[in-house]
């Protein structure tokens, strides 16, 4: 009787061992599966970072051909105007009224094409600093993807163990339960053939 109460919390140890190791096998799939959804997820910011690069470089490029067509504008329009100052000086009044007109269209062509070059470096400068913070922001995501792999494959492995071990547990259990029930059918027989010499 003793051997069949020990064998039976034997059982109910195991039973109790391997409703564990499944609930933990469940929770480890779950994150096995989170970490998964993580990656494809950061896997897909880093790709619109890129994206948003290779578009801010292409407007970089567009900007800085407009810059080069206008640094070339005022280049010419500041030796009109010093052409037109040298003409100026050396001609006599009567000819001054019409170069007057020329020389502030100039003037004014020549400012408006400062601020608009002033401009268009703020926003070259505004699109590096973008560019800058993307390739910094793809870095960092780089890394925690990279981490958050590493940890999948440590979850995926510690989840195989864990799995391996619960059919090894299950097999344990299995071979208990059946000798536990073999024991129980040679004590049952003992006991009839003993009760049967007895009558």
């Amino acid at each position: 009787m003793d051997k069949e109460a020990d064998l039976e919390a034997k059982y109910q140890k195991l039973a109790g061992e391997y409703s564990k190791i499944r609930s933990q096998a469940t929770v480890l799939k779950k994150a096995v599966v989170d970490e998964q959804t993580k990656n494809i997820e950061l896997s897909e910011i880093i790709k619109n970072y890129e994206q948003t690069i290779r578009k801010r470089e292409q407007e970089m490029e567009s900007l800085t051909f407009r810059n080069d067509q206008l640094t070339k504008r005022i280049t010419v329009l500041q030796q009109e105007l010093q052409e037109s100052n040298s003409v100026k000086k050396g001609k006599n009044k009567s000819v001054e009224m019409p170069q007057n007109v020329d020389i502030s269209i100039l003037n004014e062509e020549l400012r408006r094409k400062i601020l608009e070059n002033a401009h268009l470096y703020n926003v070259i400068a505004g699109k590096d600093t973008e560019i800058l913070e993307c390739t910094e922001k793809i870095k960092d995501l780089g890394e925690l993807l990279a981490n958050t792999q590493k940890e999948l494959e440590n979850k995926e492995k510690c989840n195989s163990e864990r799995h391996k071990k619960s059919k090894e547990e299950i097999l344990n259990l299995r071979k208990m339960v059946d000798s536990l029930s073999n024991s129980n059918m040679k004590d049952k027989e003992q006991s009839r053939e003993e009760s049967d010499l007895v009558s």
